[in-house]
């Protein structure tokens, strides 16, 4: 896929193959990719983003793009992405999602694009 954000884990080309993400400090248990950035649950239970980051999509709280991994606090477990927004779990079973939030598409009952995990107005057991 496309690499020149940072969604493949590096600053480089495009791969037609695929290709291990380096920095990233586990095995994941999932994956999931955005627009233009990529996230994993490792099987330990925290959340790592890289990639684009205009719009907080990676979760650090910043909105600069990261071509490494970087952990993402207060998430853990499964993740999923949209175009540029994330969701994944609290430690206590809460949905928290981060990113652009034009649509309501972050569940917490505003349209205010964040870069670190709200939680949802839907708990998840």
């Amino acid at each position: 896929g496309a690499g020149d954000r940072g969604q493949l884990g590096a600053a480089g080309p495009d791969a037609a193959s695929p290709v291990g993400v380096a920095g990233l400090p586990g095995p994941a248990a999932s994956v999931a990719a955005g627009g233009a950035h990529s996230c994993a649950g490792l099987r330990d239970g925290r959340v790592f983003c890289w990639g684009a980051n205009e719009s907080g999509q990676l979760g650090d709280g910043t909105t600069a793009d990261r071509p490494a991994p970087r952990q993402v606090p207060g998430a853990r477990g499964r993740v999923t992405a949209g175009q540029a927004h994330t969701c994944a779990f609290t430690p206590d079973g809460h949905a928290a999602c981060w990113g652009a939030d034009n649509s309501g598409q972050l569940g917490d009952g505003t349209t205010l694009t964040v870069s670190a995990p709200q939680l949802a107005q839907l708990a998840c057991r």
